[in-house]
């Protein structure tokens, strides 16, 4: 996945509209900070403020559109586990325990364990918002499973399912989180965007963005009763048409239907 923007001097010198030849674009990576230099000459970072879950969402989106469907369904669990280690950084901040401190803790406790990770999660939910998650079906967990350590080669139909199952699992506790630990929310993604600036050269000019036209908790502000929860067809159709915006390559005969 390529991660796609507009230099923001470029920006400035056309307030009306940048033409599509200044789209610049760059392999994604693991650090969440690009050096960029436009076709003017331009020198700037780009800051991803994504949380990485929700990038890893965005990978798994672009996969089952371009028909990687176990690349999909990696990158889909791949969200569940990342967004449980964020809602327990969430639940952390809540309680007062520094950055620095749940960090290194994590780290040494949890590392790369999927089982404690989901276990942490559990009770860190239990504690802030005083209920247990919603968690992913037997049969779901079980798909999973037999992707990501068989080999299984899973269907669209497999893929799409899972990623509903997904989404709809983060959501859940996202909005208990928008409704009861608010501020300790929004200091999490400020700690996000903090480290990501970090990795800027002093002095250089940056620019946030979120890759992909997609954010599964784009606002930090609980939905209204009875508003629209997320369908990943809806979401899927965000990603359709920032690849539309920025040029990338729609299969002709991409549909949700298996």
């Amino acid at each position: 996945m390529k991660v796609h923007t507009v230099c923001m001097f470029c920006q400035m010198a056309n307030p009306q509209g940048v033409p599509d030849t200044m789209w610049i674009s760059t392999e994604i990576n693991d650090t969440g900070a690009y050096q960029l230099r436009c076709a003017q000459g331009h020198d700037f970072w780009l800051i991803v403020q994504q949380p990485r879950y929700e990038l890893l969402f965005t990978i798994a989106a672009n996969a089952l559109i371009d028909g990687y469907y176990r690349e999909a369904v990696l990158s889909f669990a791949g969200c569940l586990e990342s967004f449980y280690e964020f809602f327990c950084q969430v639940s952390a901040f809540k309680l007062g325990i520094e950055a620095e401190m749940f960090e290194r803790l994590w780290a040494r406790v949890m590392g790369k364990r999927s089982e404690r990770q989901l276990g942490a999660y559990v009770i860190a939910h239990l504690l802030t918002l005083k209920q247990p998650p919603r968690m992913l079906s037997q049969s779901q967990e079980k798909f999973r499973n037999d992707v990501v350590h068989s080999g299984v080669i899973p269907t669209k139909k497999q893929a799409v399912a899972y990623g509903q199952e997904v989404l709809e699992t983060v959501d859940e506790s996202l909005e208990r989180l928008k409704a009861d630990a608010k501020d300790a929310l929004c200091t999490a993604i400020g700690e996000h965007v903090k480290e990501m600036n970090s990795r800027v050269v002093a002095g250089a000019k940056s620019q946030l963005m979120a890759p992909g036209g997609l954010s599964i908790s784009s606002t930090q502000t609980a939905r209204s009763p009875g508003a629209a929860r997320p369908d990943l067809a809806t979401e899927l159709q965000y990603v359709l048409h920032w690849r539309k915006i920025v040029g990338e390559h729609i299969p002709a005969d991409f549909t949700l239907k298996a």
